[in-house]
């Protein structure tokens, strides 16, 4: 098949596929872990403080459980051990009397004899009492001053037994009451834990499910999926401020630049023509996970997204219809120049080898296969700068 290389004004675009997202989103997590259970439908409108998720509560209520008969029973062993401490410290205070009386009577006994000793010393020196009555005073007040000593002792004991007894005793109330501590914080996580089963919306709008990684892939948060905290799995858009985000293939990334016009039409309402910008472009490539989206993908027949590596681009929409939703899918075409008059050639009959790119041209010898100078070209035209001239024809396909 011939074709006429033709001069004409060209529009240097590129095409891609894109999905309408919101500028800004409130997203929205749980605040700790579970499986999910329900969810609101995607798309719902709701209102700030509205439920939007539940996680499952099977084992949060048997936690719960848990907790509050460990609290109880660690209530238990610090009321019991307060008792035991109460008790023997009034045993203790009780044994400290007996020996601090047990001291002073001792004491007093022992003041008595010395008065005995000394009243037997003046009647023995008078000669009334024997010697013998002497020796027997003075060996009682021995007696008695060793039993002053046993009970000095004895005091001093108890006053021991007390302190070390109630710092043990102390300590065991310490124990029981971190114990009770650790029971009821244990049981107000839970509590907490089964009243977050239930995920609010921060503030009102239209929810959305967001993309998870699910093993194998990034895939819409569903049921019984695993979420937790600092992990989105919703979100509510700003629907006053939307955009398109698409991925350019590597190859064609160089050719874009933040500023440049686009025009987007949407798969939902293709009578609907929007008019944006190029926003950002990213700085880093990121594995595509999706089929090609570039002309130059489908016009160099390569559709896999194996190894190939994609830039997010934003596109800013100027007008936003009330009509506008994210998810919404949108074919952007991005214009890259516009030039008044060029050389152009359909983009199939362009061939190219090691040695640069060339054409057939159709001569009255047969086909020419000629060495071609290109310049700009869409996904349909490539401009010639040199090497074919305006009405000769081109092959569309190599010649056999």
């Amino acid at each position: 098949m011939l074709v006429k290389a033709r001069e004409a004004a060209f529009t240097v675009d590129m095409l891609q596929i894109g999905l309408v997202q919101a500028v800004q989103s409130t997203n929205i997590s749980p605040r700790s872990w579970g499986k999910i259970a329900d969810l609101v439908p995607e798309g719902q409108v709701v209102e700030k403080d509205q439920p939007v998720a539940w996680l499952e509560t099977e084992e949060l209520e048997r936690s719960v459980s848990k907790f509050r008969v460990d609290l109880e029973l660690a209530e238990k062993r610090l009321t019991k051990a307060e008792e035991t401490r109460r008790l023997q410290n009034q045993l203790n205070d009780l044994a400290i009397q007996e020996a601090q009386s047990q001291y002073e009577y001792e004491q007093n006994q022992l003041i008595s004899a010395r008065t005995r000793l000394e009243k037997t010393r003046r009647l023995v020196d008078a000669g009334v009492s024997a010697r013998k009555a002497l020796e027997d005073a003075e060996l009682e007040v021995l007696s008695q001053d060793l039993q002053v000593q046993n009970a000095r002792l004895a005091l001093e004991k108890a006053v021991k037994n007390r302190s070390s007894q109630s710092e043990l005793h102390a300590a065991d109330v310490t124990a029981a009451r971190i114990d009770v501590e650790k029971s009821r914080s244990e049981l107000d996580q839970a509590e907490n834990d089964l009243a977050n089963a239930v995920i609010r919306a921060p503030t009102s709008g239209m929810v959305l499910y967001k993309m998870i990684w699910k093993g194998g892939g990034m895939e819409k948060v569903a049921v019984g999926d695993q979420v937790g905290p600092w992990h989105p799995f919703m979100e509510i858009p700003d629907l006053s401020l939307l955009g398109v985000v698409t991925h350019v293939d590597e190859i064609d990334i160089s050719r874009l630049q933040e500023g440049l016009p686009a025009e987007i039409t949407l798969d939902a309402f293709p009578d609907i023509m929007l008019k944006g910008r190029v926003e950002t472009i990213a700085s880093l490539a990121q594995d595509a996970d999706v089929p090609a989206e570039s002309a130059s993908r489908r016009a160099s027949g390569s559709g896999s997204a194996s190894g190939r590596k994609v830039f997010e681009v934003h596109i800013g929409i100027d007008d936003c219809p009330d009509v506008l939703r994210p998810g919404i899918t949108g074919r952007v075409r991005i214009i890259l120049a516009q030039l008044d008059t060029a050389l152009l050639i359909p983009a199939e009959s362009v061939f190219s080898d090691v040695d640069g790119r060339f054409v057939y041209v159709d001569t009255f010898g047969g086909p020419e296969m000629r060495r071609v100078e290109t310049g700009p070209w869409n996904y349909e035209y490539v401009s010639i700068v040199s090497g074919v001239s305006s009405g000769e024809k081109v092959w569309l396909v190599r010649p056999e």
